[in-house]
């Protein structure tokens, strides 16, 4: 999906043994010619994940502020996040914090992964969503800083999820 008539064409084809599936919005949208406009609303929210690699598989994970910067594609809000390590660490665990461009939390404490465990969906200490920071618009950034990174940690993906009020095609 390179090009605006791959994002619009319609999607009734088997694609490398995948099952045929319907984009009913993306096909709608496609009926009212959105070629006159230069972003798409989308009433309904539709769900998007950004997964970030902070650190390769065999990098150690260091501690310190915008380790890396992402740059958010579309008009939403940030209604979960979740962190991934490859090494688990074998003592203390690893504390991830997300800033905006002004330096204001998403998060209400921050992305723990406990040690001994390789995903912060089960750990002890759950992030919550800051309600006063959560909306994005289009070209702001999210600072993905390391505020502990236990023992022996190798690896760290952060993973956001949005949902998507408007999408931006040009």
């Amino acid at each position: 999906m390179n090009s605006r008539y791959d994002f619009t064409a319609k999607s009734e084809v088997e694609y490398l043994g995948s099952p045929i599936r319907k984009r009913l919005l993306v096909d709608e949208l496609r009926a009212e010619d959105l070629f006159n406009d230069s972003s798409v609303p989308d009433p309904n929210g539709t769900y998007r994940q950004i997964e970030s690699i902070v650190f390769y598989p065999t990098q150690a994970v260091t501690t310190g502020d915008a380790k890396i910067r992402i740059t958010i594609p579309f008009d939403g809000a940030l209604v979960a996040v979740q962190g991934d390590v490859d090494t688990a660490s074998t003592s203390g665990s690893v504390q991830v914090s997300l800033t905006n461009k002004n330096g204001n939390d998403f998060l209400a404490g921050w992305i723990e992964i406990d040690a001994n465990k390789k995903s912060s969906h089960n750990s002890s200490y759950l992030p919550v969503i800051s309600s006063t920071y959560k909306a994005v618009s289009r070209y702001d950034t999210v600072n993905v800083n390391v505020d502990a990174a236990g023992t022996g940690t190798l690896g760290l993906v952060v993973s956001l999820y949005f949902v998507v009020t408007k999408f931006y095609y040009s």
